[in-house]
């Protein structure tokens, strides 16, 4: 459950900070073996449900305890949460296959743009061949 992502290919893990630098970006490139990985967000439900679960039931607990809880006590608790959520958010992120590696039927579909630049160049392939 807390592990950090490893290259899809070569199983190399990926420290706290690396994860941390690369979570803005969708696809990356291993520094181990050159090839191309994207990274994953499935995990990051369950760190969420549980941290609005921590944050709803705290919030009960605060306000039953403590009769004189005003709305900044609660909003100061809440952020400490959001803080807690963002801290493990590359413990619940994966690094997936990308492109050719994958197997045929779960590929990802590319743009508009790349699909044209493969036609081209898949073009110019073909009349190579037939010369």
């Amino acid at each position: 459950m807390f592990k950090l992502p490893v290259c899809p290919h070569c199983q190399t893990i990926y420290r706290y900070g690396d994860v941390r630098k690369n979570l803005n970006t969708k696809i990356h490139t291993c520094y181990h073996c050159k090839k191309q990985f994207k990274t994953s967000f499935s995990g990051l439900w369950l760190l969420l449900l549980f941290i609005v679960a921590v944050g709803i039931t705290v919030n009960l607990i605060e306000i039953t305890i403590f009769a004189s809880t005003n709305v900044i006590a609660l909003l100061v608790t809440n952020i400490v949460l959001i803080l807690f959520f963002l801290l493990f958010v590359p413990f619940f992120t994966k690094f997936r296959k990308f492109g050719e590696d994958m197997p045929k039927g779960k590929n990802i579909t590319a743009s508009k743009k790349q699909q044209k630049k493969q036609t081209n160049t898949s073009t110019v392939r073909k009349s190579n061949k037939r010369r």
